[in-house]
């Protein structure tokens, strides 16, 4: 199983891990309130059940970065404002590959046992040894799954379903330490459209046929469960740009950052549609760019 894990504190991030995060620390303004909100009810009225967090969008936007900034900022944020120790025990997991869909009960049951190897205990031990194993690393657990959606029919979604329910056989958790699923989705996008025809659809949204198989995992949540589905991730507009350079970066002049990103950032697709953006990942780079630009133009 190719697993890493990452032990995070939020307060004590090494410098370099902030910096090359801070472009991706953009918008997202959605996804942040809705992780608070989901922090803060599963807290109130769930507390010793896991806590699933589902997150998706199309391939461009740069679903990995955004886990990135989950795991070294969003996640020890949102655990700080219900008062846990915001130390996070992450762990990237694998999914099944290959047909995961048409044998639900051996998937599973594959994804348990790369739960066991992965935290170094015995097969069959899982989800029983859950709550001894988070009281003994004193942290909150976080599994994340990253899978590509492609051509999923109904059997992957109730395959899904079965998974997800499966953690309800968590034994009662410390509410001290949390244990937290991620289950981040990307899909691919159509091929990019010709000028005249983003033009002519630039107020128009296209829905992907994801968009309806994930809002079935909402009705999971239950007892000895909690599922929080987060906005799907989207594009980025200057003005969104504005706000990350006032809030974020923060820099000793604001307005000669803003002038500097109107020339490094004239992109047609952002001045076409004002109110659309970009995706996060044309963008990323770019405000890489902009903070090296800015910070040299001020030495």
């Amino acid at each position: 199983v190719d697993s890493t894990s990452y032990q995070v504190h939020s307060s004590n991030s090494t410098e370099g891990a902030l910096s090359a995060l801070v472009p991706y620390m953009v918008d997202r303004i959605e996804q942040e309130l809705q992780l608070h909100r989901a922090f803060g009810s599963h807290d109130r009225d769930n507390p010793r059940d896991a806590h699933l967090l589902v997150v998706y969008g199309r391939k461009e936007q740069a679903i990995e970065d955004y886990l990135h900034r989950l795991r070294e900022s969003s996640i020890p944020r949102a655990l700080k404002s219900v008062h846990k120790p915001d130390y996070v025990n992450w762990r990237d997991m694998d999914w099944v590959k290959g047909d995961w869909a048409s044998k639900p009960d051996a998937t599973i049951k594959k994804l348990q046992g790369y739960i066991e190897l992965d935290i170094n205990r015995k097969v069959d031990s899982w989800p029983e040894i859950a709550p001894q194993y988070i009281a003994d690393k004193r942290a909150c657990l976080l599994f994340c799954y990253h899978a590509q959606w492609k051509d999923w029919k109904q059997e992957h979604i109730d395959t899904l379903k079965l998974w997800i329910e499966s953690w309800a056989n968590v034994p009662a958790l410390n509410p001290s330490y949390p244990l937290i699923i991620v289950l981040a989705f990307d899909y691919a996008d159509s091929p990019p459209k010709p000028l005249w025809e983003r033009i002519r659809r630039r107020n128009e949204k296209e829905v992907h046929p994801v968009v309806d198989q994930i809002s079935e995992l909402e009705e999971l949540g239950s007892k000895g469960m909690t599922v929080s589905i987060l906005p799907e991730l989207g594009n980025v507009t200057y003005d969104e740009i504005e706000q990350w350079i006032l809030k974020e970066v923060k820099p000793a002049d604001p307005p000669a950052m803003i002038r500097k990103a109107h020339e490094l950032l004239e992109d047609l697709d952002l001045l076409l549609d004002s109110e659309i953006g970009l995706p996060m990942g044309d963008l990323g780079n770019k405000l890489t760019d902009l903070l090296k630009a800015f910070a040299e133009s001020n030495q």
